[in-house]
């Protein structure tokens, strides 16, 4: 399984891939909300999941998660 990671704080991001990849999914991690909404627009067939931080820098969480499902994702 592969997981997105949308989170600004990096002790915090680094600690959840650990994990993650310790059980075996592949994960890409990003700091900012735009370049996250982007990314996923782009390649959202590829993900099973998005972890996503509600304040991001450039786009909230929510916002990420409001655009993706307007466009089906």
């Amino acid at each position: 399984m592969r997981v997105l990671i949308a989170e600004d704080q990096s002790r915090l991001a680094k600690s959840i891939t650990k994990g993650l990849v310790h059980q075996g999914f592949a994960v890409d991690h990003f700091a900012n909300g735009d370049e996250a909404v982007e990314h996923i627009i782009l390649h959202h067939d590829s993900y099973d999941a998005l972890i996503l931080d509600l304040m991001l820098p450039g786009r909230s969480g929510l916002d990420i998660c409001r655009s993706v499902r307007e466009r089906g994702i």
